[in-house]
C-alpha cells in the first residue's frame, strides 16, 4: 500500500476511533472492556469493508484510550451514593460530594495523561525485555508467579485502608481492637486477594461451551463483559437525593507533584491489570450445562419478582391450601431504627430507613424534630432509643393515609412501599401478566422463576397430592403392608 495512502488510513481511523471513544467514555457504566470487546467482534465486518487491519487496530486502540481519559466524569459525577455510604466512595465521589467535582475532573485528566505518557517507556521496556532482543520471559517463567506474588504481598501490607473489628471482638477484648484499625483493613484485603485468586482459577480453569459456537470457549470472556458498574448506578440513581452545588474550577493541577503516584499508578496497573468486574450466575451455569449435553445455545429471562414470589415457600403454599393470607407476624428489623411496619391511617406499611441521612428525612416528612437530637444521630443512640423513635413515630403515622405517607417519603429519599398480602401479590399486574401460579390439573401452584429460558424454560410437573392420596401405595410399595 501507497506511504501516503496508509497514513491517511492510520489518521482517519485514529480520529474515527477518537470521536467514537468520546460518546462512549460518556455512557454511564460502560467499561472500556465493553468497548474492546464490541470492536473485536466488529473486526471482520471492518475488514470486509476493505478497512486495513492496522487502522481497525488504530480505531480500537484510539477508541480506548478516549474512552479511559472521559470515562471519570460519568463515574464520578453521576455514580456518587449518599455521603454515609462511606464504603462506596471513591475519591472522585468525594470532591463531588464536597462541591469540587471540577477539580476532580481537572486532576482524573492530568493523571490520565501522566499515567499514559509514563506508561509508553514502560511498554518499550516490557518490550524489550520480554522480547526476542533479551527474551527474558523464558528465563523468568518459573519465577514469574512468585514476582507477582512478592507485589502482591507489597500492596497488601501497604493498604491504608481502616475498618472496624467486628462487634464480637471489640466485646471480647473490651475495646481494645474498636475502630478504625489498618490490621482489619489488611485482613479484608487480604480475603478479598484470596477470593479474587480463586475467582481467576476458576475463569481458567472450568470448563465451558460458547452458546453462539465460539471456539476455545471459557469463561474469560463473559467476566471481562464489564457491565458491573450497571447495577451501582441503578442503585444511585434510585436512593441518592441530590448533589451539592459545585465549584467552578477547571484548572489543571501542576504535573511535578503527580509524577511518583502516576508512575506508581502505571507499574501496578500494567503488573496487576484489572479484576474482572462480572461473574456467570446460576443461570449462565445452567445454559452452558444445556449447551455441553445439546449444542444450543439459549436466552435467560429471569425477573425479580418472579423470584420474590418463589421465595415466599410456604406462605404463599399456605395461601394456596387454605385461601387465607397469612397474618402479619412482625416487621421490626433487628440491627436499624426505624425499619419496620407502621399503621397508617387507613393501612400498613413499610418504612425502610436505612441510615443516618435518612432518619433526618424521616423526621423532617413526619415532622418529629424533637428526634433530631446528637445521640440520635447515629444508628447506635436509635436502637437505644428504639421504643421512643417508634411510638413517636406511631402516633404521627396514624394521622394520615399510606399513599400520603409514601409521597411524602418518597420526596423526602426514604425508602418505603405497602404492604400486600399474598393474595394482592399473585394478583398483581405483573405477576398475571408473567403467570406466576401454574395450574395443573385444576389445582394452583407457585410457578418456577425459571421458566422464561428460551429453551430449557421450567415446566409444571406432577400437581400437588391430595390429602391421603398416595397413602396405599406407599402403605403397600415401599412398606410391604398389603393390607
Amino acid at each position: 500500500m501507497d506511504y501516503w495512502l496508509s497514513l491517511a488510513w492510520l489518521l482517519g481511523s485514529m480520529f474515527f476511533g477518537i470521536g467514537l471513544g468520546s460518546m462512549t467514555g460518556l455512557i454511564p457504566g460502560f467499561h472500556v472492556n465493553n468497548v474492546a470487546l464490541i470492536l473485536l467482534s466488529l473486526t471482520p465486518s471492518f475488514l470486509a469493508l476493505g478497512i486495513p487491519l492496522f487502522a481497525v487496530a488504530s480505531i480500537i486502540v484510539a477508541c480506548g484510550v478516549v474512552h479511559t481519559f472521559l470515562n471519570y466524569i460519568p463515574s464520578a459525577l453521576i455514580g456518587a451514593p449518599d455521603a454515609d455510604q462511606a464504603l462506596s466512595l471513591l475519591p472522585g465521589h468525594r470532591m463531588l460530594l464536597a462541591g469540587e467535582a471540577t477539580k476532580g475532573v481537572a486532576y482524573s485528566a492530568r493523571g490520565s495523561q501522566l499515567g499514559l505518557l509514563l506508561t509508553l517507556p514502560l511498554l518499550i521496556g516490557v518490550r524489550l525485555a520480554f522480547g526476542p532482543e533479551l527474551n527474558l520471559y523464558d528465563e523468568m517463567r518459573d519465577a514469574l508467579p512468585w514476582i507477582l506474588l512478592t507485589i502482591s504481598f507489597f500492596l497488601l501490607i501497604t493498604e491504608t485502608t481502616r475498618l472496624p473489628w467486628p462487634l464480637w471482638i471489640q466485646n471480647i477484648t473490651g475495646g481494645t481492637l474498636g475502630e478504625g484499625s489498618r490490621v482489619t483493613g489488611f485482613i479484608v484485603a487480604t480475603a478479598y486477594f484470596l477470593l479474587c485468586g480463586f475467582y481467576g482459577f476458576a475463569v481458567f480453569s472450568l470448563p465451558a461451551t460458547s452458546p453462539v459456537g465460539m471456539p476455545n470457549a471459557s469463561l474469560l470472556l463473559p467476566s471481562l463483559a464489564g457491565l458491573f458498574g450497571i447495577a451501582n448506578l441503578i442503585d444511585i440513581y434510585s436512593t441518592t437525593q441530590e448533589l451539592p452545588p459545585q465549584k467552578d474550577d477547571w484548572e489543571l493541577p501542576p504535573s511535578g507533584p503527580l509524577m511518583i503516584p502516576c508512575f506508581l499508578s502505571s507499574v501496578a496497573g500494567t503488573v496487576m491489570a484489572v479484576l474482572p468486574g462480572m461473574t456467570a450466575g446460576n443461570g449462565i451455569l445452567a445454559a452452558l450445562f444445556h449447551r455441553e449435553r445439546t449444542g444450543e445455545g439459549q436466552i435467560i429471562d429471569l425477573s425479580l419478582f418472579d423470584v420474590a414470589l418463589m421465595a415466599m415457600v410456604n406462605q404463599a403454599q399456605n395461601w394456596i391450601a387454605s385461601g387465607n393470607d397469612p397474618t402479619r407476624m412482625g416487621h421490626a428489623h433487628p440491627n436499624i431504627v426505624p425499619y419496620q411496619a407502621f399503621q397508617a391511617k387507613d393501612d400498613w406499611f413499610i418504612l425502610a430507613c436505612g441510615n443516618d441521612a435518612q432518619f433526618i428525612g424521616v423526621c423532617e416528612a413526619t415532622g418529629a424534630k424533637e428526634l433530631l437530637r446528637s445521640e440520635l444521630a447515629d444508628n447506635a443512640g436509635r436502637l437505644a432509643a428504639r421504643d421512643e423513635i417508634v411510638e413517636t413515630l406511631s402516633v404521627i403515622i396514624r394521622q394520615q393515609t399510606v399513599d400520603h405517607w409514601i409521597s411524602i417519603f418518597n420526596q423526602h429519599g426514604v425508602p418505603c412501599t405497602p404492604i400486600l398480602s399474598v393474595s394482592e401479590a399473585f394478583g398483581d399486574i405483573q405477576a398475571m401478566a408473567r403467570g406466576a401460579l401454574w395450574n395443573i390439573s385444576g389445582q394452583d401452584s407457585v410457578a418456577s422463576a425459571m421458566r422464561f429460558m428460551s429453551k430449557t424454560p421450567a415446566q409444571p410437573g406432577l400437581r400437588p397430592p391430595k390429602l391421603g392420596e398416595h397413602t396405599a401405595e406407599i402403605m403397600t410399595d415401599w412398606l410391604g403392608d398389603e393390607k
